[in-house]
């Protein structure tokens, strides 16, 4: 894992890695101002700019960032307890319909599946339409937050439906084909028992 992965994957799992605090390692320095770059709006410093700052031996931040990563590791697996939790849930939904592009923030009870249609009335008053279906869901867990990301379609059409449909179809088109390979055998092997020798054929039978 390179560095910068490093830093994303301790910077997304800050509320656990607060677990390391206060335990005399080496890395603690540098666990805070990985932190606080991770939840800043600025740059990524470089690993130089970590090292002058607190003093590190140069090139020894990798080192130190491995250890970090190590330790949250160990938290994530510990057997003997559930250490990371994703309390907070924020649903988003988003809709891109006839060139309008529109989101809002919501809670919701129970999560509509992919292909399920869903209406939401004053989206009549925003967009001129308030009917769509479910396109795509997304999960994203950053640190405590678990966010869901629904992104609704302009047409109505249920795609569970649709799928249901395409596969009865499919299934039939499966069996014509293997009805009509089952007769294409069947021809071809009358066809090698009339070729065989004492074979009976109708164009070699003369009536006697």
């Amino acid at each position: 894992m390179g560095q910068h992965d490093l830093r994303l994957a301790i910077g997304s799992l800050s509320h656990l890695a607060e677990q390391l605090y206060g335990k005399k390692k080496p890395y603690e320095g540098l666990l805070q101002e990985v932190i606080k770059d991770y939840k800043g709006e600025n740059r990524w410093r470089t690993l130089k700019a970590y090292e002058q700052l607190l003093g590190i031996r140069q090139g020894q931040s990798k080192q130190l960032l491995i250890l970090i990563w190590e330790d949250l590791k160990g938290l994530l697996q510990d057997d003997s307890r559930v250490n990371l939790s994703f309390a907070e849930v924020v649903y988003t939904i988003y809709i891109d319909y006839q060139d309008q592009y529109f989101y809002f923030n919501c809670h919701l009870s129970q999560i509509p599946r992919i292909g399920e249609q869903v209406q939401f009335g004053f989206l009549r008053g925003v967009l001129g339409n308030d009917c769509f279906h479910v396109k795509d869901i997304i999960h994203e867990f950053d640190g405590p937050t678990h966010q869901v990301s629904l992104y609704l379609d302009k047409w109505t059409n249920n795609l569970y439906k649709r799928i249901h449909d395409d596969q009865e179809e499919y299934e039939e088109e499966e069996m014509k084909c293997a009805r009509i390979q089952n007769l294409i055998d069947k021809a071809k092997q009358e066809n090698q028992q009339t070729m065989k020798p004492g074979g009976r054929s109708a164009k070699n039978t003369r009536k006697k």
